[in-house]
């Protein structure tokens, strides 16, 4: 790399030619748009560029909001660490612009204040890149003459030397070394080689922020355009592993793409796609070819560096070998154990490399899912390795994404939504084509109530994505927030693509999952479009897989920022206009909807009224012992949506865990006073806080009183309390 393609301003280095900004020796995560508003701030910053010049620039005339200026600039001075700086690097002018305004030297070793890479000359100099750099560097002849000469004689020493060592002294290309060969317009008209053009800078961009890649500039690659050389010798010539080239071919409203992905040495295809691109107007089609490309190939190269791991270096592997494997398992399965097997890899992969950033940052990752899942027995240790990882990943990366996304995903996890969301927001503005971390920003969102944003994000998300594994799920997620903003026939049609025709769910079906959710909210898109004799027919078939399920219970588990929604008001209602009931009786039978002989008992089956070990209290008892300032202590395990004064917040407990019961158990027992413990869950179906009770009983817990009506049958009697929900 020549001396003049690198900047330095403070602490940082910009490679102008590939796009790549270091502090020191070490990568700052940039998305594509935000290194191109670098790169042409560092180029112009001898007077304030506007901020149409720069999005001309940088979005090669789309209409975008001046918004996405902004949040790209953001991210920007995040990345560039302004905060630590004396002064800092960009300047805002308000109405106008921005400037930037850092010192620059050009990388040499006699480094000249102010000094710059020449600029680009225009195409019509020179067809080719590289002829028309030597062009602009040319000496006067008879210089040329006696370093022709003195080159003649270096070349034949080297020839010399060459074939004395042999061709095994040649130095093996990087692990995850790659060049982006042109693509080619084969289009009928031959008029998109403009848009070919871009969509190869673009994804040489990109490409070169995967984790650990190299990735050969634009002009090095542009070199053997339509070049009869083979693929080893083009991947001999530019020292690479890799090389991914493809064509666009205009079809009817779309375009076809063809990408494949060749390894260089052996001439062999390890990866190949052909898939269309919608494009009615026409406008911003080079972004979503070049994001849907780029999404494809993190996969595979993960999948194709996992397996080239297993078969290299299978009895000692290093770090980074550990590290594609663990991806490759991800990349394959989401399962608890495979998240296990993956954990386990990145351990020993952050044991052997100090300082492994992107180790750390997918081990925190794969922990923060771990602890999201559900079904975690590891719980409690995973928790605490999540935070001391994440910790150590932002240590070593503040501004990295993967470090900030386990950051989001974990506060998400632990129901902290808007400190979550902010996380994710950063982390998204350096990987801006992460499916993943999109799609735990659009949760976030969701549980928020701002799903005008969620929207948006799931729109972006199937632009990047549109044929991934998360496609279907965001179509529920797309569903479900049309119903809440009022637009229930936009809720069907995604609800139908969600289901694609399948049956609903059966008993077996998480009754808190997404398919069991997405049944409820079509049933209320068709309450609420006017279809009701399809919306009742719905209901009474839920009712008969989830009898006893009542639209409170619906309403308790959303939000406090969603029921503050008017959308939220209307879904229960519309629930209830169905056939769903508002609410159950508190002296319901605990054998209605258990069928005869059944001695299991379903998510929505009444509890027993009556406890081993421990009273019963009803409502009528508990509102008069409240009235009375009765010394209660009082444990909610339901929803927080109900909260009565002396609730004890620490005692949130899972009686299915050991370690969580004891813990309480201690913590009830020092406390121990005079009052009796008062158990409270959701309501008469709840089974959770009648299984809490029992166990707090087992513990040795004295006086439990199990509260069976709940926080249902408290607000249906319009009793005092509190919402203390998430």
């Amino acid at each position: 790399m020549s001396e003049h393609d690198i900047v330095q301003f403070g602490p940082f280095r910009l490679d102008t030619a590939r796009r790549i900004l270091s502090r020191g020796d070490v990568p700052v995560p940039l998305s594509s748009r935000a290194a191109h508003i670098l790169l042409l701030l560092v180029e112009h910053r001898d007077r304030v560029m506007t901020k149409d010049e720069i999005i001309t620039h940088v979005w090669r005339g789309l209409a975008v909001e001046e918004n996405n200026l902004a949040v790209q600039v953001s991210a920007l001075r995040r990345a560039l660490g302004e905060s630590e700086l004396d002064e800092p690097l960009i300047l805002t002018v308000p109405g106008l612009g921005y400037r930037f305004v850092g010192r620059v030297a050009s990388h040499g070793t006699e480094a000249q204040p102010d000094a710059l890479p020449p600029p680009s000359p225009p195409p019509d100099i020179a067809e080719n890149p590289i002829e028309t750099r030597m062009e602009a560097r040319r000496v006067p002849f008879w210089r040329g003459r006696t370093a022709a000469a003195a080159l003649a004689l270096s070349i034949a020493g080297c020839v010399a030397l060459f074939m004395i060592i042999g061709r095994s002294a040649a130095p093996p290309p990087p692990r995850l070394s790659m060049a982006v060969l042109p693509f080619r317009d084969f289009s009928d008209c031959n008029c998109w080689g403009r848009m070919s053009d871009a969509v190869t800078d673009d994804l040489t961009t990109d490409l070169s922020h995967f984790p650990n890649s190299r990735v050969t500039s634009r002009e090095s690659a542009n070199a053997y355009r339509d070049s009869p050389k083979s693929a080893p010798e083009v991947g001999r010539a530019l020292n690479v592993r890799y090389l991914l080239e493809g064509h666009i071919r205009a079809e009817g409203d779309g375009f076809s793409i063809n990408a494949q992905l060749i390894e260089a040495a052996s001439d062999q295809h390890l990866w190949a796609d052909t898939f269309t691109v919608e494009n009615k107007r026409f406008g911003g089609v080079e972004d979503r070819i070049r994001r849907k490309i780029a999404s494809i190939l993190g996969v595979q190269l993960d999948q194709i560096e996992g397996a080239e791991s297993r078969r290299e270096r299978g009895g000692d592997p290093d770090a980074l070998d550990l590290f594609f494997k663990a991806r490759y398992i991800l990349d394959h399965a989401g399962s608890l154990e495979a998240m296990k097997r993956a954990q386990l890899l990145l351990e020993q992969a952050t044991a052997r490399q100090a300082g492994f950033a992107d180790g750390f940052g997918e081990l925190a990752w794969v922990l923060a899912r771990k602890v999201n899942d559900g079904t975690d027995p590891d719980y409690s240790t995973d928790l605490g390795r999540a935070q001391v990882v994440g910790a150590e990943a932002l240590k070593l990366a503040p501004n990295g994404g993967l470090a900030l996304a386990a950051r989001g995903l974990l506060l998400s996890g632990q129901r902290q939504w808007k400190v979550a969301r902010d996380s994710l927001q950063a982390a998204l503005a350096v990987e801006p084509d992460s499916v993943p971390v999109r799609s735990a920003l659009i949760s976030c969102l969701g549980r928020l109530g701002l799903y005008d944003e969620q929207v948006r994000q799931i729109q972006d998300l199937l632009r990047i994505d549109p044929e991934g594994p998360e496609t279907r799920v965001q179509y529920y997620h797309l569903g479900a927030a049309y119903v809440m903003l009022g637009r229930p026939r936009d809720a069907l049609t995604y609800l139908a693509q969600y289901s694609n025709g399948e049956a609903a769910p059966e008993t077996d079906v998480d009754p808190q999952g997404v398919a069991d959710y997405a049944w409820l909210y079509r049933i209320a898109a068709l309450q609420m479009v006017g279809d009701q004799s399809t919306a009742h027919a719905e209901f009474a078939r839920y009712d008969s897989v989830r009898p006893n399920r009542t639209a409170w219970q619906i309403g308790a588990f959303l939000t406090r920022d969603q029921v503050a929604l008017p959308g939220a008001s209307r879904f229960v209602q519309a629930l209830v206009q169905a056939g769903m009931p508002a609410t159950l009786p508190e002296d319901i039978d605990w054998h209605v909807g258990v069928p005869d002989g059944i001695t299991s008992h379903g998510p929505f089956d009444p509890t027993p009224t009556t406890i081993p070990g421990a009273g019963i209290i009803s409502t009528a008892e508990l509102a008069a012992a409240v009235q009375a300032g009765e010394p209660l202590r009082i444990i909610n395990v339901g929803s927080g949506a109900v909260t009565l004064a002396g609730t004890l917040p620490d005692c949130r407990f899972d009686w299915e865990r050991a370690d969580s019961v004891q813990s309480c158990a201690h913590i009830l027992l020092r406390g121990s006073g005079p009052g009796r413990l008062v158990v409270m869950g959701l309501g008469v179906t709840d089974w959770n806080g009648y299984n809490s009770a029992l166990a707090l009983v087992a513990a040795g817990v004295p006086r439990v009183a199990w509260y069976r009506g709940g926080e249902e049958a408290w607000q249906a009697a319009h009793l005092p309390a509190k919402d203390m929900r998430d």
